[in-house]
């Protein structure tokens, strides 16, 4: 599990949740299971595949056959690809939907075809058929199926926002000397949708007044094309490209920064599908103010003002005057004053979705 991504994150706090009260164990691609300390059993599925369908797909197989030698009362899946090995199981089935593969997949892999795509759109909807509840972490999201699935009864979708961790005042970030510049920072991947390569473009010009350290997994072309930006955009002094960091270090890493950016692009993606940023609850919860896009998932997270700055999607210069209001505010105010919820309360209110499933 590439425990620098937001899915991780979201996904090791549900099981913790979870293991609470039930017996729980995690299913995943990999070939090193989590340590038994986290509370609950992780089983892994090596597999060396680099085309993502059939990935997929024989993880569905392996999925399928684990399902087979284990009995199980409730299951809990992210995906179609094994949310339609477990359609058929007759067990009551809790549908997570973080993003629609029949939406995404096509942002990751241009050359994918419609036939293919049209494919997945049918497998969500029969798993959307079956699940005996659905979960999302955004009312956009929540407003997308209903959109795209009219069929889906509204009261069976239960919108659990991504939540925060809880960090001591002393791990927060500390002040920043005036004379130096603003460090900003970005946690998350070179995707195109996250909108990296625009903030660089709209960088240019703000000479040493802001630093950005870049937080990414490798991409092989991805990543060369922004070392390439870098140059051209003369920021080799002021950007830096670094490795991803792990949740463990993060009290270490955040409090060195003002600022946490998100600059997300105004594509489908993300204004009809929808997301949760977890970097911005990163951000929020180490004490950084956040600069992002008004879009509407940006708008259920963040409070101008309260929790960051937005600016108009696609606009370099209300882009750099967020900057400049967030690098003269006050400190960013905690968390829960912007109506973010931890973690543990996101646990509880997923708990209290089973808890009637099981009743």
């Amino acid at each position: 599990m590439p425990s620098y991504k937001g899915a991780s994150t979201h996904i090791l706090a549900f099981c913790r949740a979870l293991a609470q009260e039930h017996r729980v164990t995690l299913l995943t691609l990999g070939d090193r299971p989590l340590p038994p300390w986290h509370g609950f059993t992780h089983g892994v599925f090596p597999l060396d595949e680099p085309n993502p369908l059939r990935r997929g797909l024989a993880f569905r197989e392996r999925v399928s056959a684990w399902l087979t030698r284990h009995p199980v009362d409730v299951v809990h899946f992210r995906s179609p690809w094994e949310g339609v090995a477990a359609a058929d199981l007759g067990v009551p089935c809790v549908y997570e939907v973080n993003g629609l593969p029949s939406m995404e997949l096509s942002y990751h892999y241009p050359k994918v075809t419609g036939h293919t795509l049209e494919v997945l759109s049918r497998w969500e909807a029969r798993c959307l058929a079956v699940a005996s509840a659905v979960v999302c972490p955004a009312e956009q999201i929540r407003t997308n199926l209903l959109v795209r699935h009219p069929e889906v009864e509204p009261g069976r979708i239960t919108v659990i926002p991504n939540g925060y961790f809880e960090v001591t005042l002393s791990r927060r970030r500390p002040r920043r000397p005036p004379d130096q510049p603003v460090p900003l920072v970005y946690l998350g991947t070179l995707s195109p949708w996250q909108g990296v390569f625009w903030a660089l473009r709209a960088l240019r010009g703000l000479g040493e007044r802001f630093s950005l350290d870049i937080y990414a997994p490798y991409h092989r072309v991805l990543s060369p094309l922004a070392e390439k930006c870098i140059r051209t955009f003369s920021l080799a002094g002021t950007v830096r490209l670094c490795g991803p960091v792990d949740r463990v270090r993060f009290s270490e890493v955040l409090p060195r920064y003002a600022v946490g950016l998100c600059p997300l692009t105004p594509t489908s993606r993300n204004l009809e599908q929808g997301c949760c940023p977890v970097k911005l609850l990163d951000y929020a919860s180490f004490g950084l103010w956040a600069v992002a896009p008004d879009l509407p998932a940006v708008r259920e997270v963040v409070t101008q003002g309260k929790s960051g700055f937005l600016y108009r999607a696609g606009d370099p210069d209300s882009f750099r005057q967020a900057l400049m209001d967030a690098a003269s505010a006050p400190a960013a105010p905690h968390p829960r004053d912007g109506g973010l919820v931890t973690w543990e309360e996101a646990g509880r209110r997923l708990r209290r979705v089973y808890s009637a499933l099981v009743t």
